[in-house]
């Protein structure tokens, strides 16, 4: 499952001979990538070798901002119905994000003074989606979360996860953060 569509994956993907594709098919391997941004998904849906596409589930959705624990989060209202093994988290976009907390908002925006000049140009605020905490409590033993170049994203993580996991910081690449569970034994 991932947040926000992934070129380089679908981009390696389409290297997968069509034996491999079968032997996949066959064992239930999946993608769900959920999306706020019906134009990236129109984008990736036209890159990818159309033997993949029974695959790969697209789902727009736009995330909406609300709180976890009284910091800024984005959730999405329709998440699949799933116990993902693998969740990629590059997204979403700040400006895909809808709504604001008492005037607060991920969006970037200008914002004018009483003359309606420019008084202030407003960059979009680092993003936090907090939807991997759903899927935490029911998610399987091998749980792997890997975070690319969300930085802030990977610290509300690493401070909200319940579960004990190994994680791997690397700035190889640009960057990216790993959550790999540890075996948690049954009571």
């Amino acid at each position: 499952m991932r947040f926000r569509i992934w070129f380089r994956f679908f981009y390696n993907s389409n290297s997968f001979s069509s034996k491999k594709n079968d032997e996949l098919y066959k064992t239930g391997g999946k993608l769900f990538s959920v999306d706020g941004n019906e134009e990236w998904i129109k984008n990736t849906r036209n890159k990818i070798n159309k033997d993949l596409t029974k695959y790969i589930k697209f789902i727009f959705d736009k995330p909406y901002i609300s709180t976890h624990k009284g910091q800024l989060v984005s959730y999405h209202k329709n998440l699949p119905d799933i116990s993902p093994n693998f969740i990629y988290l590059d997204g979403p976009a700040p400006d895909d994000v809808i709504g604001d907390i008492n005037g607060l908002s991920f969006n970037s925006k200008i914002i004018k003074d009483d003359d309606e000049n420019i008084f202030f140009k407003k960059n979009s605020r680092r993003i936090v989606a907090a939807d991997v905490l759903l899927y935490e409590s029911t998610a399987p033993s091998d749980f792997f979360i890997l975070v690319d170049r969300r930085y802030s994203n990977s610290n509300f993580l690493e401070k909200n996860l319940i579960y004990d996991y190994k994680i791997i910081k690397s700035i190889i690449f640009g960057g990216k953060v790993t959550f790999q569970k540890k075996y948690q034994p049954y009571p």
